[in-house]
C-alpha cells in the first residue's frame, strides 16, 4: 500500500480482481480531512481500487488537472475512461469540502455510481455566496470568478437538475456549521440525495467520524 504523494494531482491504485472502484477528491488543502492513508484505513478502503485526485490550484476542479486537461469536463472524460478500463461495477465518488463539491459534480457529469460527500460546498456562485454571507476562501474563489470559462459549474443544484436529477448521494454535515447546513439544504429537493446532519464536528466532521470509528459503516452504506 503506497501513501499518495502530496505533490501529485492524480494517484492511481488499481487492484486486479477488485469490483469496487473509489474515486476520491481532495479538499482545498489537498486532503480528505484526515491523511489519505488514515482515511483509507478508517473507511475500509485498503483492498479496493482507488483513484485519488487533488486540485492543487484550489479552483474547485474548474481548471482541470495537470496531465489530465484544462477544465472539469476533461477530468470527467478521464474518469469515465478509467471506470471503463477498470471493469468495476461498484463505483463510489467520495470527497470532503471542496472535494465533496467535486464528487457531486463528476458523478453527475459521468452519470454512473453514487456519492458520499462530507461537508461539501454545493455552490461557489458570487450571488449565492453574497446571499448567504459565505466569505470562506474568498481569494481563491475570487480568482475563479475573475477568469470565467464556458465550462465552469458554479451551482451544483442548477447543474444536477439538468444533467443528472436522479443522482444518488449521501451528504454528511454538521449542524454546528451554519454554512455547511446552507450548502447541504440546497440539495434537499433531490429525491435520491439523503442528508445526514450531525450535532457536532463543524467543518471538520470527517475527523469526528474517523475518531468515532463510523467512517467504515458510512462507506458500507450503514446508518449515520
Amino acid at each position: 500500500m503506497t501513501i499518495p504523494d502530496r505533490q501529485e494531482s492524480v494517484d492511481e491504485q488499481l487492484i486486479a480482481g477488485s469490483d469496487k472502484l473509489v474515486l476520491l477528491f481532495g479538499g482545498i488543502s489537498g486532503g480528505l480531512g484526515v491523511p489519505p492513508f488514515e482515511f483509507y484505513k478508517a473507511a475500509n478502503l485498503l483492498d479496493c481500487s482507488k483513484i485519488f485526485l487533488r486540485d492543487l490550484r484550489q479552483a474547485w476542479y474548474q481548471r482541470g488537472l495537470p496531465g489530465v486537461g484544462d477544465d472539469a469536463r476533461s477530468i470527467a472524460t478521464y474518469l469515465a475512461q478509467k471506470i471503463d478500463q477498470s471493469g468495476c461495477s461498484d463505483i463510489t465518488f467520495i470527497g470532503n469540502s471542496m472535494g465533496g463539491f467535486a464528487a457531486l459534480l463528476f458523478c453527475s457529469m459521468i452519470g454512473r455510481g453514487r456519492v458520499i460527500a462530507f461537508s461539501p460546498q454545493s455552490f461557489i456562485s458570487p450571488s449565492k455566496r453574497r446571499l448567504h454571507g459565505d466569505r470562506r476562501w474568498g481569494e481563491v474563489i475570487g480568482a475563479i470568478h475573475a477568469h470565467p470559462a464556458a465550462s465552469d459549474v458554479y451551482d451544483l443544484k442548477d447543474w444536477m437538475l439538468q444533467a443528472c436529477p436522479d443522482i444518488q448521494a449521501r451528504v454528511f454535515y454538521s449542524d454546528s456549521d451554519r454554512l455547511d447546513v446552507v450548502h447541504a439544504q440546497e440539495l434537499s429537493g433531490f429525491r435520491n440525495i439523503a442528508l445526514h446532519g450531525f450535532r457536532d464536528g463543524g467543518h471538520t466532521l470527517v475527523k469526528k467520524l474517523r475518531d468515532e470509528g463510523t467512517l467504515g459503516r458510512i462507506l458500507a452504506g450503514g446508518d449515520d
